[in-house]
């Protein structure tokens, strides 16, 4: 831990440094925080947000199946007005508890994301993903049948208001789908995958490929998602093809299938995230999900030392930043990059730390958080935060 100033100027980091001239500006007082960058949210559904915790204690595909789970079921039933003010409050959750980025896996078209940002001024950073608005079924992917010219264009035109595609597993799509929507003008691709044990099997009964291995070879992802259950060889392959993972270990855990393999995926190279997931399930705090991460991995092994706290916390940040693409605007405190800040109060339960970073994976908390910044904005502050002009 670092005592130093950091300098902001048009919203970007300008200088990190002890008495870094700050000229006329605004001056909020260091002693007694902690300085950490803004937490990359790297996988969260907000559409789920109406919907918390309906169907826990089921099965996952019971749950969130795209044609005939809970979910759609039930938001089937609301109004986008409803939707877009519940997502809203979502945003202000993830804000107070230091997220200043998220990337958001959306199943409609845009009309609610584009109410969302009406009413969210204050809110993170938003990365919105989309996926076609049908799917194959079982019979089209044994017949591998793609999309009709009419679906690609209706398609193309819905990506247009997105920042990529964030698609929901290998099996809703045939190798021909998987193909034609790889090389629209999307940008960023990204697919769950292996995220349970019936979902590789399902993929091996249908096509003798695992998940990993189809939509790696038809799809070619930036970002696989959870990564549960893919085997040793799935690994090699997806880091091989430089993709990177993001891991929902609470999620994983309250659906019942399983935890990531993260001392497999770390010893790979690939770029790990760290996400939230389904709102429906979980909360989308990033303390949770770091200290949930570090104890599951720790035990998963009975080995305390099997991941660092400062790789968690790294997930949650830095890496989590590479792993969507973005490591070069934020995700570290450093010169250049967006002003993307949380300042973290040590005098609570922290105070008498001697490793801060684990100290923050797993006893802080968003009533921690004393301030979020995001490019140089106070977008969350509590009456810790003390100005000295």
């Amino acid at each position: 831990m670092q005592e130093t100033d950091i300098l902001v100027s048009n919203g970007k980091i300008a200088a990190i440094e002890e008495h870094a001239a700050a000229g006329g500006a605004e001056v909020i007082d260091g002693r007694g925080l902690v300085a950490i960058p803004g937490f990359v949210n790297a996988h969260v559904h907000l559409n789920d947000s109406p919907l918390k915790d309906l169907g826990v204690g089921r099965k996952m595909q019971e749950i969130v199946d795209p044609l005939r789970g809970l979910k759609r079921k039930g938001l089937a039933g609301l109004s986008l007005e409803a939707r877009a003010d519940s997502m809203s409050s979502a945003l202000a959750e993830m804000v107070a508890a230091g997220v200043t980025t998220a990337v958001n896996f959306h199943e409609e078209g845009s009309a609610v994301i584009n109410m969302l940002s009406e009413r969210s001024a204050n809110a993170p950073i938003l990365i919105n993903l989309c996926r076609p608005s049908s799917y194959s079924d079982m019979e089209a992917i044994r017949a591998n049948s793609g999309y009709s010219d009419k679906e690609i264009a209706s398609f193309s035109r819905t990506l247009e208001e997105f920042d990529g595609i964030g698609l929901s597993g290998a099996n809703e799509y045939s190798n021909q789908a998987l193909e034609q929507i790889s090389v629209l003008g999307g940008g960023f691709r990204a697919i769950h995958a292996a995220e349970s044990s019936e979902t590789v099997s399902v993929s091996r009964k249908l096509t003798g490929m695992s998940e990993v291995e189809r939509v790696m070879e038809h799809f070619k992802p930036h970002l696989l998602v959870h990564m549960t259950n893919a085997d040793k060889q799935d690994i090699r392959l997806a880091a091989g093809k430089g993709a990177a993972v993001v891991c929902c270990p609470r999620s994983n855990a309250i659906l019942g299938t399983g935890s990531p393999p993260v001392r497999e995926l770390l010893a790979s190279g690939m770029k790990i995230g760290l996400g939230t997931d389904n709102l429906m399930i979980n909360s989308p705090d990033m303390f949770r999900e770091m200290d949930f991460m570090s104890r599951i991995t720790r035990l998963s092994g009975l080995d305390p030392a099997a991941v660092a706290s400062a790789e968690v916390l790294r997930m949650a940040t830095a890496w989590g930043a590479a792993a969507v693409g973005i490591s070069g605007r934020t995700g570290a405190l450093r010169a250049g990059l967006d002003a993307d800040i949380v300042l973290l109060d040590l005098n609570g339960r922290m105070a008498g730390t001697h490793d801060i970073c684990s100290s923050i994976v797993h006893r802080a908390g968003p009533d921690d958080v004393v301030a979020t910044i995001k490019k140089g904005v106070l977008l969350h502050e509590t009456q810790r935060v003390r100005r000295l002009n």
